[in-house]
């Protein structure tokens, strides 16, 4: 009777996971040195995920620490916070600006906000 394979390492599935989303790479570092201990200790398979995931996760930290040492990532931010607080959006019209509905209606288009001016 043929023997059954040998399982995978959860540890180094994890750490691929983790170093290919490049969130958290010092958790997925972690996890594939773990890994390869486990690897080594029990025999199991995965040694290539989790070198793979012990780069990639390095990677992922040298540029993390890239974006934040020469103020990228400040920069990011920075046009998230613009681009979230900037007064109107996509949808706004001021007066006087005229708009097209597919329907003609402004049934759930249009909002009043402060006093309508008369005459």
């Amino acid at each position: 009777m043929p023997q059954p394979p040998v399982p995978v390492n959860g540890l180094a599935i994890a750490a691929l996971v983790l170093g290919v989303l490049c969130f958290l790479p010092g958790v997925g570092l972690v996890l594939g040195i773990l890994g390869l201990a486990q690897i080594r200790k029990k025999g199991e398979r995965g040694r290539g995920m989790a070198v793979a995931g012990i780069v990639l996760s390095a990677i992922g930290a040298l540029l993390m620490a890239l974006a934040f040492s020469t103020g990228g990532a400040r920069d990011v931010w920075d046009g998230f916070r613009d681009a979230a607080g900037s007064a109107g959006g996509t949808f706004s019209v001021d007066e006087g600006e005229c708009f097209d509905t597919p329907d003609g209606s402004l049934e759930g288009y249009a909002a009043t906000t402060g006093t309508r001016r008369t005459g």
